[in-house]
């Protein structure tokens, strides 16, 4: 799904850029992003306000969805830091001028396309997010396992909705079931409802949600937790597909180089290319 940059060496410049931070903050950061998934990806298209856009990226980052794409011909994320409370830069954001870049992208990472949709064409948010999940049976006819996809959720223009374009090019439509008279829900609200009920389309997602809660260890036991013990933890949950070692050190490395106002600095002094971050490469 992640396309890696092989022209980088992550894994060199974590290794110079480690040394200074505190053991506790790499340990917390490694903690945190095993508990990220790969399976999920946000998509916001055309959003017009800004405001809507940052809500949104904040609760994708609540929920662990590492991966968000922006369709819009204009720059619609400017710093609104009091709404996403930092939630920017712990995820992976790709900007596309157009529709058919970002599917294409998707698609060609196997991601199921689910837009939302209020049309006659649409599902009940529950019944689309289950109808992605395979379900394995034994001869008995008894489920034994279930694979979970790549999907990825489509929220569209805050008064247009998801384009004719995108509708199109999707492989399902979903809208959230309401009992109210409005029918009509804040794009930001929607995204999170929207998120919850597909993220929970196996239920091993609530329980990792559950233990990334408990997972609010003293420092001191966060560092004594190793990578293996986090590799061990992750195989518990047979259904969520969790970022990759090397996404996870690419992530930590590139969050170095925009904290560390020094980090440039360093990595020329060791005789390590400093890379230009492209937040267009998934």
């Amino acid at each position: 799904m992640h396309h890696l940059n092989t022209t980088i060496n992550w894994k060199q410049i974590l290794t110079i850029l480690t040394p200074h931070i505190l053991p506790e903050r790499y340990a917390r950061l490694q903690r945190q992003l095993s508990c990220r998934l790969a399976d999920t990806a946000l998509v916001l298209e055309n959003l017009d306000d800004e405001m809507n856009a940052h809500a949104c990226l904040r609760t994708a980052e609540a929920f662990g969805i590492q991966f968000v794409h922006l369709i819009s011909s204009s720059d619609v994320l400017r710093e609104t830091q009091k709404v996403h409370k930092g939630a920017n830069k712990w995820l992976t954001v790709s900007h596309h001028k157009d529709v058919s870049t970002c599917i294409s992208l998707l698609k060609r990472n196997n991601f199921i396309i689910a837009a939302s949709d209020i049309g006659s064409l649409s599902i009940d948010a529950t019944s689309a997010a289950r109808s992605t999940v395979i379900n394995g049976k034994n001869n008995n006819g008894n489920i034994i396992n279930k694979t979970r996809p790549r999907v990825a959720i489509v929220m569209g223009n805050e008064h247009r909705g998801c384009s004719k374009k995108l509708l199109d090019a999707s492989d399902l439509r979903f809208y959230l079931p309401q009992t109210g008279f409005s029918q009509s829900l804040n794009v930001s609200v929607a995204t999170g409802l929207s998120l919850h009920v597909f993220l929970n389309r196996t239920p091993d997602y609530h329980q990792l949600a559950i233990q990334a809660h408990k997972m609010r260890l003293s420092d001191k036991e966060i560092v004594a937790m190793s990578s293996n013990h986090l590799e061990t933890t992750n195989s518990s949950f047979p259904c969520v597909e969790h970022l990759s070692k090397q996404m996870i050190d690419e992530i930590i490395a590139k969050v170095l180089l925009k904290s560390l106002p020094f980090a440039k600095a360093t990595l020329t002094r060791a005789g390590c290319v400093v890379p230009i971050i492209n937040d267009n490469e998934y």
